[in-house]
């Protein structure tokens, strides 16, 4: 069995850390031609190997995790590569999602999808020259981090050698400009993975500064993260069972879908959605758990942290833009794995609250609802305090 995750996990109860490279026994960049052979039959991912994962002998997925819009099609079409007489059909086990989650997210790439407009691929030039005006790194790392990186004999340490002194420096920097340089990174990181798949580039170092510019931003700190973030959660498989509830077909409507493009970074609207008032999620508690908070409690402490950590997840604010990820639905569940895991992380910081928005499927749903429109508003918790009560 073979495991493919990004960074290191700390077992606060054993103390060891664990990388896709010492689990496996080689550098990461081996694991998918190691999954090509006959040794491996099983594969777990989290997070990684959703898109680019060409391998034909592909033919079961567990699902484990709420899958949404673009993202459900990506991960669930890694199965469809063929491969007769060896492979002639498919399975999903999903444990997350329902037929109807999926149906809404395969329909607009049934028949034809079309870019409403272009996207400028000029537009990775330009942010790579304003990556590389912060002088955090220079090409000799770029050029080093990938010969390592694409090397057979390459190796971890030897990677983290490269990018830890571009992590220093950053660190170094002021709150702003750590900020700025972290998103401007990440801009041409997603706008490389969406703009590779429809192209093919002929610059190299557009290729070569991706690789370098991925890996470096899983190292890089959130600016103001007060609280140490430490996986807690553990998996146990024996309170899993499978049963057939339900069989049929997910039929797609034969039309043809549109997509907006990337268009200027940063600047898609957000639309102002119907929110959950922190005082309904309040008097519940009180009511349910003969708890006496105020909204200057634990709760509204509780929330503004899940706020800003949620802010600072990679990836938010576009599954959250109406302009990026037009489906209501489909933004709701694309942030419930943001929620999901920004909870975990804060196991520790209430395990009170914590265990009220887990055992408490009403009380979870409100929280979650109510963290979701704060998000998708965009607005500070600390603004229009009216619209809290």
């Amino acid at each position: 069995m073979l495991v493919a995750f990004s960074g290191t996990v700390h077992d606060p109860e054993t103390g060891l850390d664990y990388t896709e490279t010492n689990m496996n026994g080689f550098p990461e960049s081996q694991t998918a031609d190691t999954f090509k052979g006959n040794e491996y039959p099983f594969l777990i991912v989290a997070n990684k190997f959703q898109t680019g994962f060409d391998q034909k002998l592909l033919h079961t997925m567990y699902v484990d995790k709420k899958l949404g819009g673009v993202n459900a099609v990506q991960t669930l079409s890694r199965l469809n590569r063929t491969y007769p007489p060896f492979k002639e059909d498919t399975c999903v086990l999903d444990f997350a999602n329902d037929a109807k989650e999926i149906q809404d997210a395969f329909q607009p790439y049934y028949e034809c999808t079309l870019l409403s407009e272009p996207t400028d691929p000029n537009k990775l030039y330009d942010l790579k020259r304003i990556i590389e005006d912060y002088h955090l790194f220079g090409q000799a790392e770029v050029d080093a981090f990938v010969k390592v990186y694409f090397s057979k004999a390459g190796k971890q340490e030897k990677l983290l050698a490269i990018l830890d002194p571009v992590v220093d420096r950053h660190e170094a920097t002021e709150p702003k400009a750590r900020e700025e340089f972290r998103k401007h990174l990440g801009d041409y990181v997603r706008l490389y993975a969406f703009l590779s798949q429809l192209l093919t580039f002929t610059d190299i170092s557009l290729e070569k500064f991706y690789q370098f510019g991925r890996h470096l931003l899983r190292k890089l700190k959130p600016t103001d993260d007060r609280l140490p973030r430490e996986i807690t959660d553990q998996i146990d498989m024996d309170s899993y069972r499978i049963q057939l509830t339900s069989s049929g077909e997910i039929k797609l409507l034969a039309e043809d879908g549109a997509l907006k493009p990337i268009s200027a970074l940063g600047t898609g609207a957000l639309r102002e959605e119907e929110r959950a008032p922190l005082s309904q999620i309040i008097q519940y508690i009180n009511e349910h758990y003969g708890t006496e908070f105020t909204d200057s409690d634990k709760v509204r402490y509780f929330a503004e942290d899940m706020e800003r950590r949620l802010a600072d997840r990679e990836g938010v604010r576009n599954a959250l833009d109406p302009a990026v990820n037009p489906s209501v639905e489909n933004r709701k569940l694309a942030f419930g794995d943001f929620f999901s895991e920004t909870l975990e992380d804060m196991i520790s910081t209430n395990v009170e609250i914590y265990k009220k928005i887990v055992d408490d499927p009403n009380f979870g749903s409100l929280f979650r609802e109510f963290m979701f429109n704060k998000l998708a508003s965009g607005l500070p918790l600390e603004s229009k305090r009216n619209s809290l009560r």
